[in-house]
């Protein structure tokens, strides 16, 4: 196994049994990858959570839409080239 660290747990019993019943339906092969899974999961959650927040700051910042606006105009005409060199922009086919 690659690096990794033993831990206890206690789990409510309700949940134990809850987890067995996926286990038994095939979503994990046993309890200790259902719950790497799980909280490998919810961690991946978290960070979306966290730059979701970032992005909604982004939103309301003068300085960031300033430089996006500047980085748009910078590009403006050869994202046109590209478009028109696609086959979406080239309608003459």
């Amino acid at each position: 196994m690659d690096d990794s660290i033993r831990i206890t747990v206690n789990l409510p019993l309700d949940l134990m049994q809850r987890a067995q019943q996926l286990i038994e339906q095939g979503f994990a092969r046993d309890h200790h990858a259902l719950i790497v899974s799980a909280l490998d999961n919810f961690l991946c959650q978290v960070e979306r959570q966290e730059i979701d927040a970032q992005l909604v700051v982004m939103m309301d910042d003068a300085a960031y839409q300033a430089l996006n606006k500047a980085i748009l105009l910078e590009f403006e005409e050869s994202d046109w080239e590209a478009l028109m060199m696609s086959p979406a922009g080239n309608q003459d086919s």
